[in-house]
């Protein structure tokens, strides 16, 4: 199926080009929100490969983009939140289901365009992050059509793979790859931050 993008998506896609990280520290250079995620999507790229050369077969480049890009439309709803309180948020299960549930209402508008099982499988990537251990949507478990704009899906079970010890941050190699990504280019960025910043 292709789909046409709208002016919206565009145009907050374009947003993070104008975002700018660690811009409460002395800087010598500009680091926007798009260059960090760029540069994290290589280092994803570089890093399956390199797992796909030690034989392992599970590297599923639709699944790594896709929560790139998933990833991207989160972080650009929440641009002004610092990652202090991110952490702690996160450290809260019921607290950062509600933010995802408010970046998902946030987001819909402008990903709604794209179709329904993209809204579902972005929906379900964002919530099944803040899903554990009693907080949020369990395994196997319906959305109700009250929790989606517009009634966007009736009764769609979760599809999200979820690990059986409830703890499932990190669910697959996919998921793993994109996370040391992240961590990695985030340390190369506070590596030149750090220097005018002791």
């Amino acid at each position: 199926m292709i789909v046409t993008a709208k002016k919206p998506l565009l145009l907050k896609i374009y947003e993070a080009a104008g975002m700018q990280r660690w811009n409460d520290q002395i800087r010598t250079i500009e680091i926007t929100e798009l260059d960090k995620q760029a540069h994290k999507m290589i280092a994803a790229y570089v890093l399956g490969k390199c797992e796909q050369g030690c034989g392992n077969k599970e590297i599923d480049w639709i699944e790594i983009i896709e929560a790139g890009f998933f990833e991207y439309l989160q972080r650009i709803i929440l641009t002004d939140l610092k990652p202090p309180l991110f952490y702690e948020l996160k450290q809260n299960r019921e607290k950062y289901f509600q933010l995802n549930q408010w970046v998902y209402e946030r987001i819909y508008p402008v990903i709604k365009d794209l179709g329904q099982d993209f809204c579902v499988r972005f929906r379900n990537y964002i919530m099944g992050n803040s899903v554990q251990e009693g907080a949020g949507l369990k395994r196997g478990e319906e959305f109700s059509v009250g929790e989606f704009p517009d009634g966007i899906v009736k009764n769609t079970k979760n599809k999200e793979k979820f690990a059986t010890d409830k703890k499932f941050y990190i669910k697959d190699i996919n998921k793993k790859i994109i996370g040391a990504a992240h961590f990695y280019i985030t340390k190369w960025e506070f590596n030149i931050i750090q220097r005018f910043n002791p």
